[in-house]
């Protein structure tokens, strides 16, 4: 039934449909300058596989929204996986995003406006 999906730009893509939401692909070379717009404010959000992500989380110049793992990161123990916040690690199951898809959607946007 579901994969774990490895390629960060299809993690993106699933994430995206999840919540809802229609945006641009923005390639970067690197997550270090890809964090540096993010913290520029050029644009809403970012989703990396890089490790160059922990410490602008960790001091509060970006909001970590969630692990994309099974296990929250020893290095940002406070971070939830995507499990616990949105009831799926987005393992893909398209029976389960056909069933709850909306509830998700709008417990994410509620979390975001927190």
């Amino acid at each position: 039934m579901g994969q774990t999906i490895q390629n960060v730009k299809d993690q993106c893509a699933l994430f995206n449909q999840a919540i809802g939401v229609k945006v641009q692909d923005i390639p970067y070379r690197g997550g270090g300058p890809a964090l540096q717009d993010l913290i520029g404010g050029q644009y809403d959000y970012f989703m990396t596989l890089s490790p160059t992500a922990v410490p602008p989380i960790q001091s509060n110049l970006v909001k970590g929204i969630a692990v994309f793992r099974r296990e929250r990161l020893p290095s940002l123990p406070s971070l939830p996986t995507a499990a616990e916040n949105m009831k799926t690690a987005l393992i893909v199951d398209v029976k389960f995003w056909a069933d709850h898809g909306d509830a998700l959607r709008e417990r994410f946007k509620a979390w975001l406006a927190k």
